[in-house]
């Protein structure tokens, strides 16, 4: 008799170990995501990472190029934060991935690299900034930091990354957005 109960004592812990391990309902969440920084670096405006944070903090970032976050995002090749390859782009509402080349707006007065703009994607015309910060057009002002620290972004030479990059993305699609953040950098100059 108390072989049997020792056999299914044992039994059942075996088959309850071996569930747990093979069968958990646990979701692995994917602790890599895309980042950005608004630095330039002589060939972007931007450096482009991608990024490990587990729990949302920052462990360690790869750089990549702004083409390598390009194909990530889009799911043309598959990357740690993009393993499906799936249209990031498009998943999180944004109509034109060309949107990216905007970001130096969000940081700068003026196109920081004079009147002669490498990056053919930018209209020839379209070289002010949505910073307005006129006495140090490098940096927006307070009342603009403000609002990128909604997307996570605690100084101007942070990372914005994750969800936080794609919304960022999305809201600088949106004229009232950009109207406002323009407005917030109008303010005090």
């Amino acid at each position: 008799m108390k072989t049997l109960i020792f056999t299914i004592i044992l039994l059942a812990s075996t088959i309850h170990v071996f569930s747990q391990s093979t069968f958990g309902d646990e979701v692995v969440e994917n602790d890599y995501c895309f980042g950005v920084r608004i630095i330039p670096n002589g060939t972007s405006v931007g450096q482009f990472f991608i990024i490990y944070a587990p729990n949302n903090v920052i462990q360690n970032n790869s750089p990549i190029s702004k083409d390598e976050f390009i194909r990530f995002s889009l799911g043309l090749d598959v990357s740690k934060p993009n393993p499906d390859k799936e249209n990031l782009f498009r998943s999180h509402g944004i109509q034109n991935w060309r949107t990216i080349e905007q970001l130096w707006k969000i940081r700068y007065a003026k196109y920081p690299y004079g009147s002669d703009i490498m990056d053919t994607t930018v209209n020839q015309t379209d070289t002010l900034g949505w910073t307005n910060n006129f006495i140090n057009p490098f940096i927006p002002r307070p009342e603009q930091m403000d609002i990128l620290e909604t997307y996570g972004l605690k100084t101007i030479n942070g990372y914005v990354y994750g969800e936080n990059l794609f919304r960022l993305f999305k809201d600088m699609e949106n004229s009232t957005w950009i109207s406002t953040y323009r407005q917030a950098g109008a303010n005090n100059n």
